[in-house]
């Protein structure tokens, strides 16, 4: 997970005030999001930056 777009950052903050993330491993986190898709949603749209670009 990157934090490169406002979306980005929107999903991130739904996951820390909604859900506190921030105590949570990474492995939680990744169950949260698919028991979630709405969150992980949030930011579907955006197309993902190539290395280099």
């Amino acid at each position: 997970m990157t934090l490169d777009t406002e979306p980005d950052l929107e999903v991130i903050r739904s996951l820390i005030e909604i859900f506190g993330a921030a105590e949570l491993t990474a492995e939680e986190i990744i169950s949260l999001l698919e028991a979630h898709p709405e969150v992980a949603s949030i930011n579907s749209h955006v197309e993902q930056k190539k290395l280099g670009d």
